[in-house]
């Protein structure tokens, strides 16, 4: 797996990154990371059982905490990408968070709060899931948790109308007071900063201030005193919190009342509380979020960004970008709110993606929803389009059981027509050289025609290999179940030797061409979300009645607008936001990447991409036990910086090998010589080295790097001294050099894009100067040429001129020397 697009946000908590510049977004059962700087995504390479519906970030963002709508938790180490631990809370969560010095993380489960100690070397404990304590606290479910700056304690906020003060001290009574001031449950409560003031939102728009007017350790003391004389009274939970007055109400406020004309039955569905600023931002169910500012509750700006219900919010550590995610829509942004302008804004496809395709380069993917193309011939819809490469020839299939292929540049457009003894097509896929033709047909048969010579070259069959599954409304078994099952997308490897073909079902399989068998089958997702996905049905829920997995027992209050909503009958489309049932899953089109390292499918759960390049930071090659980065670092200190290039492709670190080609002089003067030591570097180095150094510097580092010029310089010399050994080696080296050429294209593109500022102060975008000059140049290259050759010419004519002055000025002098010898010769002396 490599990576997920298409689909944004389904629900669950948005997450800043610590530096404020990624955000982490739950995808489905996924988790994607958007890097707002460079504006690229990346999905984690790991899937929960069910969607995610919690993200808890650790302070030192080496740790991230998952939970699935079914209570599972997922510990995974974002170091190395991999899941450490899996924990089941038995319930569903509806919140978790780290505390701020990364001790300790808390989890509300229903009514109770338990206190996980974290692992790592702080705590030094490596069990991710060991419970400290398990808090019953509240009479009914909790909504919101967060923790105070010294990590010491946690407020909690819960549907039975009260927040309650709670200290992480084990040994004692967890709650420390109970705060009453709403009327309605309970939707964000947080402390301030650096103290332990505490702000309390409802869903009905109010606002509470609480003043602390004691110190929470004194209080803790004093507990303690009290539970040692008074052990006999320890039961009494209000024996001893209600003795003492720890908060006060300073102000209570009502969010409606700053806004203009908000419509009734409004509700606020979330929260987030920026403590440096004192920056409060609401959003509610209308699509409209608000941003106050505390506790004087300034009105700082009401922005209207959908029509749906605002389910997450969040602020970076700086506090200028707000992160905004609506699941009804599948949208999320990020708003720089003094600016007022959107840094990034991303939906996905309101239905279901259907279709997608590569660009023939490679590097932008496509993706459609449903659609409604006919094209005229077929007596029956067209489920599938094809274009043949090298020629004008487009195949079609259609439920009419026929393929026909057509000339786009005929009058008639009629050239064949292939009738099959089949209930219909579903797919028709050229092969990269034109000259096969493959169809699926709906008995989940793949047929290969010759279609210039009209044979039919070999049919695969696989039934057996799709392996259909069973979902909650059906009352039939798998093996019944097979017949209705096919595949309906299918396309070819660019070399033309293997297809890729997938349909109603998890599973994505490889078949090799000649032989007709299978190489290699995977299964896209294992999200039980989403129906259709396993092969066994949960027998606990089959009942006289029917299938409880098909009634909604769900208690999400915050959403009421999205229950009790169902399809209208004979409707198989489904907003993949609401996720109050469970779609069915397939696969609507797969497509294989021009470099012949990726291919990506497009499902009801966005566009799923797999690669051959590996993404984990660490994957080592031709590993030795002498290779180390010290050692790397030592031999350029020693100025060995062949070796310790090579020592860094050993060891394939993208840091590493950015610091050994930085660190190398592009020409060095020794003696008087110059010589360079790229250039030998690269004339020495292995023609196994070189390709994944080639690799390297077309995996993205000159989007990245600001050496632009020394970094062409490695590029350059490489095509120099090894371009003979790679193309011997096309075939191996196709994706390299495919790559390459990919990023120094990006980086012209980049690089024409940009606005250089001439002598006049008149900004000039690079690329029309860069025309403008090359252009003036070529239509006066004879009259530069001229100008330079007069120009030298006038130069070699001062020189003579010089020349000859200097000799007649020699002349001269010795002259009058001799007339001086003339004159004191006649006067009898010599001088």
């Amino acid at each position: 797996f490599s990576n997920l697009i298409g689909a944004i946000y389904r629900k669950g908590d948005v997450v800043f990154s610590n530096d404020g510049d990624s955000v982490y977004s739950p995808v489905g059962n996924r988790v994607t990371i958007y890097n707002l700087k460079s504006h690229k995504s990346e999905t984690l390479p790991v899937e929960t059982t069910r969607n995610v519906n919690i993200v808890a970030l650790s302070p030192s963002e080496a740790d991230l905490l998952l939970v699935d709508e079914g209570g599972f938790g997922f510990y995974i180490s974002l170091v190395s990408k991999m899941v450490i631990h899996r924990h089941t809370f038995g319930k569903a969560l509806s919140a978790a968070k780290f505390s701020p010095d990364g001790r300790h993380f808390a989890v509300c489960r229903d009514m109770d709060v338990q206190v996980f100690r974290a692992p790592g070397t702080n705590t030094m404990s490596y069990n991710p899931f060991y419970v400290e304590k398990t808090h019953h606290i509240a009479q009914d479910k909790i909504t919101c948790l967060e923790w105070s700056d010294d990590s010491k304690f946690f407020v909690v906020g819960s549907k039975d109308l009260q927040t309650r003060v709670c200290s992480v001290d084990y040994r004692l009574r967890p709650v420390l007071c109970n705060l009453s001031g709403h009327s309605h449950p309970i939707v964000y409560c947080v402390f301030d900063n650096y103290n332990y003031d505490v702000f309390t939102v409802d869903n009905y728009g109010f606002v509470v201030y609480w003043k602390c007017e004691q110190d929470l350790n004194e209080v803790v003391l004093k507990r303690e005193k009290q539970f040692e004389h008074k052990a006999s009274d320890a039961n009494d939970e209000s024996n001893v919190g209600n003795k003492m007055k720890i908060y006060k109400i300073v102000k209570k406020f009502h969010i409606d009342s700053s806004s203009k004309g908000r419509a009734s039955g409004v509700r606020l569905t979330s929260a987030c509380y920026h403590k440096k600023t004192k920056m409060l931002v609401t959003g509610h169910s209308n699509g409209v979020i608000i941003l106050h500012e505390l506790p004087e509750f300034y009105l700082i700006h009401n922005l209207s960004v959908s029509e749906f219900a605002i389910d997450s919010v969040s602020i970076n550590n700086s506090g200028d970008w707000i992160a905004v995610a609506s699941a009804r829509l599948g949208q999320m942004l990020v708003w720089e709110w003094q600016s007022k302008t959107y840094v990034m804004k991303q939906q996905g496809h309101l239905h279901n993606m259907t279709c997608l395709t590569y660009s023939p380069d490679g590097s932008i993917i496509a993706s459609g929803g449903h659609d409604g193309k006919v094209i005229s011939g077929h007596e029956a819809p067209v489920s599938g389009l094809s274009f043949a490469s090298g020629c004008t020839a487009l195949a079609s299939s259609s439920w009419d059981k026929t393929l026909r292929i057509w000339n786009i540049l005929d009058e008639k457009c009629g050239r064949e027509v292939f009738n099959l003894p089949t209930e219909g097509l579903m797919d028709v896929k050229f092969s990269p050289n034109g000259k096969l033709v493959a169809c699926c047909c709906t008995d989940c048969q793949i047929v290969v025609f010759d279609w210039r010579a009209g044979i039919q070259i070999c049919s695969i069959e696989g039934r057996l290999d799709l392996e259909p599954l069973r979902s909650d409304s059906t009352v039939l078994t798998a093996e019944k179940l097979a017949p209705t099952r096919f595949y309906t997308t299918l396309c070819f490897s660019p070399d033309g030797e293997f297809i890729f073909a997938a349909g109603k079902s998890p599973f994505v399989c490889i078949y090799h061409l000649k032989q007709q068998l299978i190489m290699k089958k995977f299964k896209i997702t294992s999200n039980q979300s989403i129906d259709c996905v396993d092969d066994y049905l949960d027998k606990r829920k089959l009942s006289e009645f029917g299938n409880l997995a098909l009634v909604d027992m769900g208690d999400d209050d915050m959403n009421s607008d999205n229950r009790g909503k169902i399809n209208l009958p004979g409707c198989r489309v489904s907003d993949p936001g609401v996720r109050s049932f469970k779609p069915e899953f397939y696969i609507s089109k797969i497509e294989m990447s021009p470099t012949a390292r990726a291919w990506a499918a497009c499902s009801n759960e966005g566009v799923l991409i797999y690669s051959l390049d590996n993404v984990v930071d660490f994957d080592p090659f031709l590993l030795d036990v002498d290779v180390l980065p010290e050692k790397c670092r030592e031999l350029l200190g020693k100025k060995d910086f062949s070796e310790a290039l090579m020592m860094a492709i050993k060891l394939n670190q993208s840091q590493l090998i950015s610091e050994c080609l930085e660190s190398t002089p592009l020409e060095e003067n020794l003696d008087f010589v110059l010589f360079y030591p790229v250039e030998l570097i690269c004339r020495a180095l292995p023609s196994l080295y070189a390709e994944k150094l080639m690799y390297f510097l077309g995996s993205g580092i000159l989007q990245e790097t600001t050496h632009v010029e020394f970094y062409l310089n490695w590029i350059r010399y490489l095509c120099r001294h090894h371009a003979m050994a790679v193309k011997l080696q096309m075939n191996a080296s196709l994706s390299t050099v495919t790559s390459l050429q990919q990023s120094i294209n990006l980086l012209r593109k980049n690089l024409s894009r940009m606005y250089v500022r001439s002598g006049d102060g008149v900004l000039f975008k690079f690329a029309y100067q860069k025309n403008f000059f090359f252009s003036r140049c070529s239509s006066n290259c004879y009259t530069l040429k001229y100008l330079l050759d007069v120009q030298n010419q006038s130069k070699t004519d001062v020189k003579e001129e010089e020349k000859q002055s200097a000799n007649n000025e020699n002349m001269d002098i010795d002259d009058d020397d001799d007339a001086i010898l003339i004159e004191h010769a006649d006067n009898g002396s010599v001088p």
